[in-house]
């Protein structure tokens, strides 16, 4: 299944690519890896009438204060991603994501 940009629907898509982020650790101030996505996923919606704020996910397995550890059984399956292209770094921290799970 491809993910399109164009296409991209914030309510039923958002989960999904939030969850391929969530397993993508990251360099966090020039020291280690670390996993930055976790707690929930909330939308905000802006319209001319105001602002709309839910929670569409939670991750009930991360606690505040405590590392992310992300279940690799998690990632959704066959997604590629369409839209704006990635620099070296994230591709090679996809591609070791891919190769480990």
């Amino acid at each position: 299944m491809a993910f399109n940009i164009e296409r991209f629907d914030p309510v039923s898509d958002s989960i999904r690519l939030l969850e391929l982020q969530r397993l993508m650790a990251l360099p966090r101030n020039g020291r280690a890896t670390s996993h930055l996505i976790g707690g929930q996923v909330t939308l905000a919606e802006v319209s001319k009438s105001g602002v709309k704020t839910r929670v569409i996910h939670r991750w009930p397995e991360d606690q505040i204060g405590q590392r992310i550890e992300p279940k690799r059984s998690a990632k959704p399956a066959n997604v590629t991603l369409i839209g704006p292209r990635l620099n070296r770094k994230q591709r090679r921290a996809m591609a070791a994501n891919k190769e480990v799970a």
